[in-house]
């Protein structure tokens, strides 16, 4: 029988041998994005020495995508968009997009798109409100009973109109406040004046005389210095002309015989009548010699 004969084991250093351990290096690693974004946000040092932020990965169709931001929120919001045009195929219509707009910013632009046909017409509309529209805003808007206050006042102290038509125009505008609520010249809409003017039984040309004052009111509101309306809302009431008084009709001389003959029996006359008689060519004078009043 064979015997085989097992040697102990020398150890490496008594044998003369040199044993280096590999431990591996602890130097700095980059960091990689562990997350499982499709599209990756990795740190990109500039050549300029500046720090910036890189998206990268491949598009749905294979294309490569590498786009750097100086802002770490920015390349986040930049992936999201990426990633949903990926998953959602849509890279026009309905992609979110990186904005800096708040949500009542985003509402009031969604409102002007849809209410104008044409894109380039917001545009349009904001050069002209810088050019115009903001030079005649409403600063402040008192309320109807301190603004009638200063018309009223106002009206007193000019001497373009005769003191008939100054009396007409401050009882109308009276009327007018005295029957609608104390409202801001701001909140007085077309429905408020029609409102007014429905309470009143009168006739249409009685409404249209004083819807015309009403809108001297209105007007003088919106003159400089005060500015405290834009618009003038009478410009909007319409009322049909409607001609339901008797036309005017002659009277014979006996009429107005009669009539004159009231009338100097009246304790308290408040007529004032003028006659004026051309007599046909050959007839008498004496019908005019009888209406002759002194």
């Amino acid at each position: 029988m064979r015997t085989m004969t097992v040697r102990n084991a020398v150890p490496a250093e008594s044998a003369g041998h040199k044993i280096i351990p590999l431990v591996p290096s602890k130097g700095p690693k980059k960091q990689a994005d562990q997350s499982r974004h499709r599209f990756k946000i990795l740190d990109f040092n500039n050549r300029g020495g500046s720090k910036s932020w890189r998206v990268t990965g491949n598009r749905r169709d294979g294309s490569r995508v590498r786009e750097n931001s100086s802002e770490q929120g920015a390349a986040e919001v930049r992936r999201t968009q990426l990633e949903a045009e990926f998953f959602m195929r849509a890279h026009e219509d309905t992609a979110l997009r990186p904005t800096r707009l708040n949500d009542l910013q985003l509402r009031i632009a969604e409102i002007c798109f849809i209410r104008l046909d044409d894109d380039q017409d917001v545009l349009t509309a904001v050069n002209y409100w810088l050019g115009h529209g903001w030079k005649q805003a409403v600063v402040e808007s008192p309320r109807l009973d301190e603004a009638t206050d200063a018309f009223l006042a106002s009206l007193e102290s000019t001497e373009s109109l005769r003191t008939r038509s100054k009396g007409k125009r401050r009882s109308r505008v009276n009327m007018f406040r005295n029957s609608v609520a104390n409202l801001r010249l701001t909140e007085i809409t077309p429905e408020v004046i029609d409102k007014f003017f429905a309470t009143r039984q009168v006739s249409n040309l009685t409404k249209i005389s004083g819807c015309a004052a009403i809108s001297r009111f209105f007007s003088w509101r919106s003159q400089r210095p005060r500015r405290w309306a834009a618009v003038n809302r009478c410009h909007e009431i319409r009322f049909e002309k409607k001609h339901d008084q008797s036309p005017p009709a002659i009277l014979s001389v006996a009429d107005c015989q009669k009539l004159l003959a009231a009338a100097d029996a009246h304790s308290r006359p408040v007529w004032s009548i003028g006659c004026t008689h051309q007599p046909r060519r050959g007839a008498s004078d004496e019908v005019g010699a009888d209406l002759r009043l002194t």
